[in-house]
């Protein structure tokens, strides 16, 4: 956050607009989130788990 100069505030609304677009998921991990692509784009993109395909 420090890095791009953005606020807490301006971080969660861009992370809650991404999440209504489908572009991420949010888990909630602890008291925080665990932010990752969403499994569609990961589809799309090849971004498969590699653990999950049993090579």
């Amino acid at each position: 956050m420090n890095s791009l100069d953005f606020s807490k505030a301006k971080v969660s609304r861009v992370l809650i607009n991404l999440e209504r677009r489908g572009i991420i998921t949010k888990k909630k991990y602890g008291l925080t989130n665990c932010i990752s692509i969403a499994n569609e784009l990961k589809d799309n993109a090849g971004m498969k788990d590699k653990g999950a395909e049993g090579e």
